[in-house]
């Protein structure tokens, strides 16, 4: 190996740091991005834990209003109360199931694109080199 082959090495590994320094300056500005949309995201959900929260404590008060006016003798006042309870108990029941369905992983998107890009640096750094002009060159002398 002569000193062209030196700076010729250097220099490709510098060309590479400064192309992944580039491709995770990127990442991470997708993955800021990606984490404001997540916030935003929770931030919407824990409304709507907070509005399902209302209406479970509601319908579980009228539910128990209603049966308590049933047991103690005046059906026709307890039933509506009961039937209203229950109704919002289940409306809590459907908004909680349909959370429970819409829930997607943390960053998703941007752990699978880091996930890919450590993966391609993985397989680039084992892929088969070609011989250098030194190596080539040392072959023919022998």
């Amino acid at each position: 190996m002569n000193f062209k082959d030196d700076i010729g090495v250097a220099a490709r590994l510098r060309e590479s740091a400064i192309g992944f320094g580039h491709l995770l300056g990127l990442h991470l500005k997708i993955a800021r991005l990606e984490l404001r949309f997540e916030l935003l995201g929770l931030g919407l959900r824990l409304r709507i834990m907070a509005l399902m929260t209302a209406f479970g404590v509601a319908g579980y008060t009228l539910a128990l209003a209603g049966l308590a006016l049933i047991v103690g003798g005046r059906t026709q006042t307890g039933m509506p109360f009961l039937v209203i309870g229950a109704g919002h108990l289940l409306l809590v029941g459907l908004m909680f199931l349909s959370l429970h369905v819409r829930k997607s992983h943390f960053m998703g998107e941007s752990a699978e694109a880091m996930r890919k890009s450590i993966l391609d640096l993985k397989n680039a750094a084992n892929a088969p080199r070609p011989p250098s002009e030194s190596q080539a060159n040392q072959r023919h002398v022998h």
